[in-house]
């Protein structure tokens, strides 16, 4: 039945189009775990399933705004702002998730992840000798002598400390890797830290040297 108005209702009244535009599915089985609704491309394949649950299927990209119009990926709230993810602030290029309407986790375009705020590890282990792995950073270059840093660094992104995780040897095996850490600063007038104190693979700690000579 097409109306006056240019609203259209098909037999059985499960699917309405409105005069303006406006398609309703509704399922008139009360099965609302069934798909309601389908597209299909020029070869007959399904792309696009809607079920009467809220329930989405699709097959292939799905595109969130355009080049010229950011959008979001917003979640509901019971009150105020809900999470969302979306374009950055800083630049449309990044992937930022927000909450409270304010960016919080920033992947930018260079591969980097920026956190504001603080950082918390959680875990369940029970240990209380040894190592836990709650949060760990692992070299993917078997180079000997190559390390991982843990950096300070000032408002405007100088390094003002850091330590080391020095893998000084990579091998196969559990006990054949060697490791040192190494803590570096940096005092006024210096374009770099500088390492100050070092615990060697074997426990010996070095204070402002690299070798055990240096503190006889």
């Amino acid at each position: 039945v097409i109306t006056a108005a240019g609203a259209a209702t098909f037999a059985g009244g499960g699917c309405t189009i409105s005069q303006y535009g406006h398609v309703t599915v509704k399922r008139t089985d009360n099965d609302d775990n069934v798909q309601a609704f389908e597209v299909q491309n020029a070869a007959g394949n399904t792309t696009t399933k809607l079920f009467g649950n809220g329930d989405a299927e699709f097959v292939g990209n799905v595109s969130v705004g355009t080049n010229a119009s950011a959008a979001d990926i917003q979640f509901p709230a019971a009150t105020g702002w809900g999470p969302r993810i979306g374009q950055g602030d800083s630049s449309i290029n990044d992937l930022g998730f927000f909450t409270s309407n304010t960016e919080r986790v920033t992947i930018k375009s260079t591969g980097e992840t920026e956190i504001n705020g603080p950082v918390q590890v959680k875990h369940t282990n029970t240990n209380t000798t040894g190592l836990v792995s709650g949060l760990v950073l692992r070299q993917g270059s078997a180079t000997n002598g190559n390390r991982l840093s843990l950096v300070f660094n000032s408002l405007d992104n100088y390094i003002v400390a850091g330590i080391n995780g020095v893998i000084e040897t990579h091998s196969g095996t559990a006990s054949n890797n060697v490791g040192r850490l190494e803590f570096h600063t940096k005092k006024s007038g210096d374009s770099a830290p500088t390492e100050r104190l070092r615990i060697t693979n074997d426990g010996h700690v070095l204070f402002g040297g690299t070798s055990t000579a240096d503190n006889d």
